[in-house]
């Protein structure tokens, strides 16, 4: 699920360019910025998980109301009897809008994985075999976590994937659809798919995410998981670090007029000093660049995906420049406009915050 960064620390980037790119981009406002809300008032952050055990309760409401963009994950609801996690996602999604009917709400799917947590997809997935990718003898297809495959080469499993996000996002009165795993190659297809199948099932992902994005119009987004994926308006980047990747990735999506999410690693506390990865995202950020910590799904009570961190309430301001970058110490520098100043070293992978006061 973690995408490959498009640029390695060791090898050379253009920063001269790279800085002229981002510039235009961090002062520009795109055509469809109505959706979701951004401010550099503050920290923007999103929420991006869900409920084993069913709909959140009224504290956890208020608290995931105040991020500026949520998506509902495929758990939600899953420790359930006798329903499908994709209503209880839907009602999720609902009762966040009603909590603070300015944040932006997304509809969880997968590209291309049979995902038992996706119950009614699985279930129409088992009634329609022709959709399953196979190889030349017919054998169904899994990918590296044993997951069975979508044949995105099929047009017909394109528009039922196209009909579900719509749906959702009609009945949740969301914003859109994350389109997870959203790679157009994968090598771990087991057994594998001839060669021109495999090309095919390519442009199948390409064309789904054309598709949907076009269907779901200037003010929703399609959240693909790639900097520079093309077609989709948003992406994240799953598994956020401290390091100077993260940074040029961040840098990348910003480059190309993307709403970028980056999210820390969810193997991390968030209770825990996250300074490394606050420092890393500011150097990056964009205009509609969003930070977001916590794990995937949560059972009754844990309240570890719904942590609010201190420092998400600092005074920010608009950034003065792109990040800067020192080729002779390897530090990345960047103030903002209430005097926060942020520095991070890609030598050692430490970043320092001074919080304006």
């Amino acid at each position: 699920m973690h995408g490959n960064c498009i640029y390695h620390s060791h090898k050379e980037i253009n920063f001269v360019m790279l800085t002229f790119t981002l510039l235009v981009v961090l002062f520009a406002s795109p055509s469809w910025a109505a959706l979701p809300q951004f401010s550099w008032d503050t920290l923007p952050v999103f929420f991006h998980s869900s409920n084993t055990t069913g709909i959140y309760n009224d504290d956890a409401l208020k608290t995931i109301a105040k991020f500026k963009m949520a998506t509902i994950e495929k758990w939600m609801g899953y420790d359930m009897k006798n329903i499908d996690d994709e209503d209880e996602m839907v009602l999720a999604m609902r009762a966040i809008k009603a909590a603070n009917p300015k944040i932006a709400t997304y509809f969880y799917m997968n590209s291309f994985k049979d995902r038992p947590e996706m119950t009614r997809m699985a279930r129409e997935l088992s009634e329609n075999p022709s959709y399953y990718l196979r190889d030349s003898d017919g054998t169904r297809v899994k990918n590296g976590g044993g997951f069975y495959a979508f044949d995105l080469s099929n047009p017909d499993v394109r528009q039922w994937w196209l009909n579900i996000c719509l749906n959702a996002t009609k009945f949740a009165n969301g914003d859109g659809c994350f389109c997870d795993s959203s790679q157009r190659e994968n090598s771990s297809f087991r057994p594998k798919p001839l060669a021109e199948k495999l090309k095919n099932w390519g442009e199948g992902m390409l064309n789904l995410t054309r598709d949907v994005q076009e269907a779901l119009g200037e003010n929703k987004l399609l959240i693909g998981k790639y900097p520079g994926q093309p077609y989709v308006k948003a992406v994240q980047i799953e598994s956020f670090e401290p390091t100077n990747d993260s940074i040029v990735s961040l840098m990348l999506g910003a480059s190309h007029g993307q709403v970028v999410q980056a999210h820390v690693p969810i193997s991390i506390e968030c209770s825990s000093d996250l300074t490394n990865y606050l420092a890393t995202f500011l150097i990056g950020a964009g205009q509609y660049s969003y930070f977001g910590c916590g794990n995937w799904n949560a059972t009754g009570n844990d309240t570890r995906p719904l942590t609010w961190l201190p420092e998400y309430d600092k005074p920010l301001g608009p950034p003065k420049s792109t990040g800067v970058y020192n080729s002779q110490t390897g530090v990345w520098s960047r103030l903002f406009a209430s005097g926060t100043d942020v520095l991070f070293d890609t030598k050692t992978n430490k970043g320092t915050i001074k919080w304006s006061q």
